[in-house]
């Protein structure tokens, strides 16, 4: 384990005010290094920080994908509802209209929000894993090579699942049913797979970084959005193909059928919301803000985390001291706010 000890960076014993870095200053980038042994000296970028501006894109990226999609159903309901009247569009389908011909009719914003949704959706999954690979975000040690193939899979699913929403759409449910019903599966079956290999993964962070309420939350929230999302798509599906073509208005199949377009919409509004769960996998920003402890991480994984003491030295701490180190924060703020102004700041490898 690496040990910090303390180095003045003035001849003078006479007292000056604490003045704190800037919050974005990297650590290898602190002037006082030069007073370092040059072998001493860190080189590069420590592993654990993000520049301010990828993490704001970073955290924009599943907010777009969500806010696109969402605003997509609306429109399309909005239309089916007040510009269309509420009109059926197949005379043989029920009283409710299937998501995929409203889109039909209404091609030019369905087309649109379906490639937003997909390519920030396929963006938010490849910004994730990169967070994962550069210890920013939390990250397997056990059997870590395992889970690096499994996020690895997670986002190769999700974007072809992304790219077969992009082709439902082209290829629309009126004049080419066939592709359409194929994109629509391929679709549903790469969402579905991509979410149950994100949510493993979370889950299995959850237990390996018990003190990380995050990942608890967005556990939970994964699996509850993602059963019913998958739920309400197999009742579509069964309920579709029970009467399909055979829905005399007013008979069973007409309300079996009507049943079908219900929970197709449900289960879009449940794919809405579990792609809602992404933006808690990135967006906390102590996960992605250079804060004055770093991730202590070598070729070998994750080592630990170097921590600013009150006194103004850097101490290593070994993996598994998450807990303690919520308490020395707890203690570091109380004791910067009581004697901030005399404090002083510098730090050495010993």
């Amino acid at each position: 384990m690496q040990s910090y000890t303390h180095l003045s960076d003035s001849a003078s014993d006479s007292e000056q005010p604490y003045s704190p870095p800037p919050r974005w200053t990297p650590l290898h980038q602190d002037p006082r290094l030069a007073l370092l042994p040059p072998h001493a000296r860190p080189s590069g970028e420590m592993k654990g920080e993000t520049e301010r501006w990828k993490m704001v894109v970073i955290r924009l990226l599943p907010v777009v994908a969500t806010v696109a999609w969402l605003l997509t159903l609306l429109l399309l309901l909005f239309s089916w509802l007040y510009l269309d009247h509420r009109r059926l569009y197949k005379w043989y389908l029920g009283g409710m209209p299937y998501i995929s011909d409203v889109g039909a009719v209404h091609k030019s914003f369905f087309r649109w929000g379906c490639s937003v949704t997909a390519i920030f959706y396929a963006a938010s999954l490849g910004a994730e894993r990169w967070l994962r690979a550069r210890r920013v975000l939390s990250e397997a040690t056990e059997e870590r090579w395992l889970w690096i193939a499994v996020g690895v899979l997670d986002v190769l699913v999700g974007t072809l699942g992304a790219a077969a929403l992009v082709l439902l759409s082209i290829y629309d449910a009126f004049d080419h049913p066939k592709l359409h019903s194929l994109f629509m599966s391929s679709f549903i079956i790469a969402v579905g797979v991509s979410g149950t290999l994100q949510t493993v993964e979370v889950e299995h962070l959850m237990h390996e970084h018990p003190d990380r309420k995050d990942l608890l939350d967005a556990t939970y929230l994964k699996w509850i959005f993602l059963s019913i999302a998958v739920l309400c798509g197999g009742g579509f599906w069964i309920m579709y193909y029970i009467c399909d073509g055979d829905a005399t208005k007013g008979g069973e199949c007409w309300r079996v059928t009507t049943a079908s377009a219900v929970l197709e919409w449900a289960a879009c509004f449940m794919c809405d919301a579990y792609l809602a769960t992404l933006i808690l996998d990135v967006w906390p920003a102590y996960r992605h803000t250079p804060l004055p402890h770093r991730v202590w991480a070598n070729a070998q994984g994750i080592q630990g985390i170097h921590v600013l003491q009150p006194d103004g030295g850097y101490m290593s701490w070994p993996l598994g001291a998450q807990v303690e180190r919520e308490e020395w924060e707890k203690e570091r703020e109380a004791v910067w706010m009581e004697k901030g102004g005399s404090m002083r700041r510098s730090a050495v490898v010993a």
